[in-house]
């Protein structure tokens, strides 16, 4: 399954949202265990989401600046070669 990095927080924040209010509810009115097994499923599902966001991060290379600079001078230069000889 693909998920985008927008799916993944908006899955990890819903979830975690929604722990909060069960656990904001179950103070209020006490419901037993039944509502602490879904507040600690939701954390754990948001734990999930938050680590594998972090993998997916870290595995991706970073840009080394001056590599990117280089390679943006060199565009210009071209494009700039290429408007004079279409000229």
């Amino acid at each position: 399954m693909r998920l985008n990095q927008e799916a993944k927080s908006m899955i990890m924040a819903m979830a975690l949202v929604g722990a909060v209010i069960l656990a904001l509810n179950s103070v209020v009115i006490p419901a037993g265990d039944a509502m602490f097994s879904w507040i600690i499923a939701l954390l754990a599902v948001a734990l999930l989401f938050w680590l594998w966001m972090r993998r997916e991060n870290e595995s991706q290379p970073e840009v080394d600046a001056e590599a990117a600079q280089e390679l943006a001078k060199r565009t210009v230069i071209r494009r700039a070669d290429d408007s004079q000889a279409g000229a």
